[in-house]
């Protein structure tokens, strides 16, 4: 089955931000803590495991999104489980953890409903930086890129799929063309014209073409006539 253009963005999304984690932990091991609760190499195999399943069934996961939206709050969740396990870094499981905003996004497709979302995520990861300890030195630099960054990254989520992936209501000229009632749709009380010319009050707009119908049998005889015509002829002696 064919993917859906924001359901490829989820998933194109989600395993360029695992190739980026796995590129900082790769070449950048100094930048995390010393002794994170879990190491970044078991949570690299974790997180592409969950990628794989992802991957295989993201017609399902997105529907049972799409019927109960409350199931994103478990995305959002496992993106801050990332964040704690790695050590409560920017690097390298943020960007991975954002992912669930994108999916806001194409769930709920409202600015409301993303900026909700943001909210959200930003208070529940102050919250499980603050319970846990790893507030703790942190600079204001830090605290607000980590406020700033997951509004931008609903407001930009929603911008783009709304520009490339989400469809347009199209917007034709209405159709001013007057639709005249075919002769088998005018009943008999219709078909008893006065003279060419009269115009019924109620219908002025077709006029002109009323005025040159001329119907010479009523629905019965015309009926009659066809299953005349229909039977076959008998050959006379």
């Amino acid at each position: 089955m064919a993917l859906q253009p924001e359901q490829s963005w989820i998933i194109g999304y989600r395993w360029g931000a695992w190739l980026l984690a796995s590129l900082l932990v790769l070449i950048g091991p100094d930048q995390f803590p010393a002794q994170p609760p879990v190491h970044p190499g078991l949570l690299l195999v974790l997180t592409s495991v969950a990628l794989i399943g992802l991957s295989w069934h993201i017609h399902p996961y997105v529907n049972l999104l799409q019927r109960q939206p409350l199931w994103l709050l478990p995305d959002m969740f496992f993106g801050m489980a990332l964040i704690w396990a790695s050590g409560g870094g920017i690097v390298p499981f943020l960007p991975f953890a954002l992912g669930s905003l994108l999916v806001v996004a194409a769930i709920i497709r409202t600015w409301g409903g993303a900026m909700l979302a943001a909210v959200i995520f930003v208070t529940s990861e102050q919250i499980m930086l603050t319970f846990s300890g790893m507030a703790d030195g942190m600079s204001w630099m830090d605290v607000l890129i980590r406020i700033l960054v997951p509004i931008a990254m609903a407001a930009l989520s929603l911008l783009m799929l709304q520009m490339f992936c989400f469809p347009r209501p199209r917007t034709e000229p209405a159709d001013r063309r007057i639709e005249l009632p075919s002769p088998t749709d005018i009943s008999e009380s219709q078909i008893q014209m006065e003279k060419p010319g009269s115009c019924p009050p109620t219908h002025p707009g077709h006029c002109c073409a009323l005025s040159n119908l001329r119907v010479f049998h009523s629905h019965k005889t015309i009926h009659q006539e066809a299953i005349h015509l229909s039977q076959p002829l008998i050959q006379m002696p």
